[in-house]
């Protein structure tokens, strides 16, 4: 269908010429006293050039504009010669916004006083563009002639009608000059701070600047333009959500486009990236009875009401389940028998046991034979791993299998087959070819198995959960670790290790492994490192970096005289499997020793490196030999914190809801003696059967749960005005409840001496003021 036909109509006819709007009135005896016409000119060598050709009685002549006018003025010379004879020289302004058809009087020639008659007339005209800074510009003689026309109007009532019509382009113009006012993009001097008033948000009067490495203000009263970009955060109002702020930030235009946002007043020109991906939390569960007696019950009630039993031929008829649903899960049952090979008594929570349903069904519809091996799965005494059945073990796919799905996965010639549900996942697929994916994630995550975590060369954990891992190791009586007595003190341990390793972290491990490789990618000279059980026998004999080193080292924020008498007993608090140390090389321990340019160079080059890989602390030692020793941790480390990060890049929170109540029906009460951190302590007042949950989080390169990371591409640079600028442009049009993590724009996007020195990095000035 055609799109509507839209016709726009400009229902003022004459706009500002009111002398025409009033010679159009006139009715046909009136019009021969008012003769309206409009002369061009013409360029006369360095000139523009009029003749008036005057034909009826008593002549007027007039200026009219013909281009409307901004902010701007036209100031006019005009050279008037009468018959040969000099007629005097005149000067005339067109006032800022102006219309097209605007008017001014000129002169009225002396006429005969019986035939009214004139002499016949030329005029020269000149002009100069004054704008609103009040720079002057000459226009050229074609300009003038394109801008200024003149107005002859002849007859007695033409006279009057100059005069009844003389106010009228004057009110238009006050008119004009009102509504502008009124707008943010066209207000000017005492209009913008109305409008700033109104917003409270004052006009500066001061200016920031670097002087010796440090900001200091200076008096300067802030120019209209800068004035009206800061006032631009706060109007139109908006509500602030993500697509909001990006918009705001960046403007309408594609990746690749230049800066058209706000912030493109100021002459940013790099696009912000604007990243709301969370990472994902990893879960593991462990559980507690303060009786053998209550946690068999809990075990049977786990067995018989929720666990997938797969050598049994049906579900449970005390299942109260419908009919329908009794068939499909004994019909899973049966292929899980057919498909993969299990242990006796093999049991499975049913979102796993549905995982391992679809990622064969759709090998089958592939036509590839896994040969899956379960070598695990549900066990009493298992762990927090496998004691509810939520994960299980399985004998790692071999390359090979993995290459036959990638090119089954990717043939499009493959016959379909009548499996609904494994048809559905294959045209969802992204295969991912053994080298760069060797558990073969591609698959088994959209199967619903969210965790393949690398147990060994030969073995892999697989979990329908987050867990990537995650394990809770229990202290308790040595025969039985998941029952406690009533006020026993039960230790607890959280490790969240790497694929394939048992008593790492992961974050750490991803972190140095990533600092490594970015290191040698650099050309620097190869390091060595130590885990964290190994850095605590040469904590004491370590030593603070004396100058030239320290000195570089501080550049950087990074403290020299961190390794004080306390710091080794109390760095020994932290969980070995969190931190590090990482040896220099010789050639860059001597590059630090011997202080400068070339030091502050490679310790900037560290800083980029160890920050980009996610370890959140690094404390600079030195060690007996001479060498230069960092260490470094995924949490804050002593005296130092998180001083690469903006916060630390591992962390683990703690629960513990009830499962089971006791025989006198009391659900009982706990106590974890802390909330946060690798380790805790459980005990129980009452009996009861308990869940002890244990978040754990490895922030890796995307966001924060209710955060949004702003950056900007690699080299971009913000000097005191723009990051001012940005900043509160962040702090007023962030969502509620979500946290703008700016640590990048700050570390990697600032001026130098800004992003050298912590306390500019934090100083700007609040634009928007409190209401009182």
């Amino acid at each position: 269908m055609a799109a509507p036909l839209v016709l726009e109509a400009d229902t003022d006819l004459f706009g500002g010429d009111s002398l025409a709007a009033l010679t159009a009135e006139l009715t046909a005896p009136m019009q021969a006293g008012a003769v309206r016409q409009v002369v061009r000119g013409v360029v006369d060598g360095g000139s523009a050039l009029f003749d008036v050709p005057w034909q009826q009685r008593h002549p007027v002549l007039l200026l009219r504009c013909e281009q409307a006018l901004g902010d701007e003025q036209l100031d006019v010379t005009v050279d008037v010669r009468l018959d040969g004879v000099d007629g005097g020289t005149y000067l005339a302004s067109f006032a800022p916004f102006t219309e097209r058809g605007g008017s001014a009087f000129l002169l009225a020639p002396p006429a005969d006083p019986i035939s009214g008659a004139a002499a016949p007339a030329s005029v020269r005209l000149e002009a100069v563009h004054v704008d609103g800074g009040g720079t002057a510009t000459a226009l050229t003689p074609a300009g003038v002639v394109d801008a200024i026309s003149l107005v002859v109007l002849e007859g007695v009532l033409g006279k009057m009608l100059v005069m009844l019509g003389a106010e009228h382009p004057r009110l238009r113009r006050q008119s004009i000059t009102s509504r502008r006012a009124r707008c943010l993009g066209t207000a000017h001097a005492a209009a913008l701070d109305r409008i700033g008033a109104d917003l409270r948000v004052d006009r500066l009067t001061t200016a920031l600047e670097l002087q010796n490495g440090e900001l200091v203000t200076t008096p300067a009263r802030e120019n209209d333009e800068s004035y009206r970009q800061r006032l631009a955060i706060y109007r139109p109002l908006m509500m602030p959500t993500r697509s909001s702020l990006v918009q705001r930030l960046n403007g309408p235009g594609g990746d690749g486009d230049p800066n058209a946002g706000l912030p493109s007043h100021r002459g940013v020109t790099a696009r912000f990236g604007v990243t709301e991906i969370d990472d994902t939390f990893a879960f593991a569960v462990c559980t507690f009875a303060t009786s053998a007696a209550l946690r068999d019950e809990f075990h049977e009630h786990l067995r018989n009401v929720h666990l997938v039993d797969v050598d049994a031929a049906a579900v449970p008829a005390h299942r109260m389940l419908p009919p329908a649903v009794h068939a499909a899960r004994a019909a899973l049952r049966q292929r899980l028998r057919d498909a993969i090979d299990m242990p006796p008594g093999t049991r499975l929570a049913p979102q796993l046991a549905a995982g391992l349903d679809r990622l064969t069904r759709v090998a089958t519809a592939l036509g590839v034979d896994l040969g899956l091996q379960v070598t695990r799965g549900y066990a009493e005494d298992g762990g927090s791993r496998y004691e509810l059945g939520l994960g299980a073990d399985i004998a790692a796919l071999q390359a090979g299998t993995l290459d036959d799905l990638v090119g089954a996965a990717g043939n499009e010639a493959r016959a379909v087959t009548n499996d609904e549900v494994a048809e559905q996942l294959i045209r969802s697929l992204r295969p991912v070819s053994p080298a760069d994916d060797p558990e073969g994630k591609w698959l088994l995550e959209p199967a619903g198995l969210w965790t393949a975590h690398r147990l060994s060369d030969t073995a892999v954990y697989l979990s329908h959960l987050p867990n990537f891992g995650l394990r809770i190791d229990r202290q308790g009586a040595p025969a039985d670790p998941s029952v406690v007595d009533l006020g026993q003190r039960a230790l607890l341990r959280a490790h969240y290790p790497a694929p394939g390793e048992t008593a790492s972290n992961v974050a750490l491990v991803r972190a140095l492994r990533r600092a490594a490789t970015e290191w040698a990618d650099a050309g620097g000279a190869a390091w060595t490192t130590e885990d964290g059980g190994s850095v605590d026998g040469q904590l004491d004999s370590l030593q603070p970096v004396d100058d030239p080193a320290a000195t570089a080292l501080g550049g950087m924020g990074w403290r020299a005289d961190a390794v004080d008498p306390t710091f080794a007993e109390r760095f020994r608090r932290l969980p070995p499997e969190l931190v590090a140390a990482i040896h220099l090389a010789a050639p860059d321990t001597a590059t630090l020793t011997a202080g400068g340019d070339a030091a502050a160079d490679l310790v900037e080059r560290l800083a980029e490196v160890l920050r980009s890989s996610g370890l959140a602390s690094v404390v600079p030692a030195r060690a007996p030999g001479g060498d230069i020793v960092l260490l470094v941790g995924v949490l804050g480390l002593p005296s130092a914190g998180a001083n690469l990060a903006p916060a630390r890049t591992a962390g683990f929170r703690w629960y513990a809801p009830p499962l089971m109540p006791s025989a006198d029906g009391a659900l009982g009460g706990s106590a974890l003696h802390g909330a946060v951190g690798s380790a805790n302590v459980f005990t129980a007042d009452r009996p009861g059967v308990w869940a002890v949950v244990v978040s754990a989080y490895a922030r890796g390169d995307l966001t924060d749960p209710y955060e949004i990371r702003v950056d900007l591409p690699g080299g971009a640079r913000l000097d005191v005005d723009q990051y001012e600028y940005l900043m509160n442009l962040l702090d007023h049009h962030h969502p509620l409840g979500i946290e703008v993590n700016t640590w990048r724009l700050r570390h990697h996007h600032l001026d130098a001496a800004l992003r050298w020195s912590p306390s500019n990095q934090r100083m700007f000035r609040a634009y928007r003021k409190d209401r009182p």
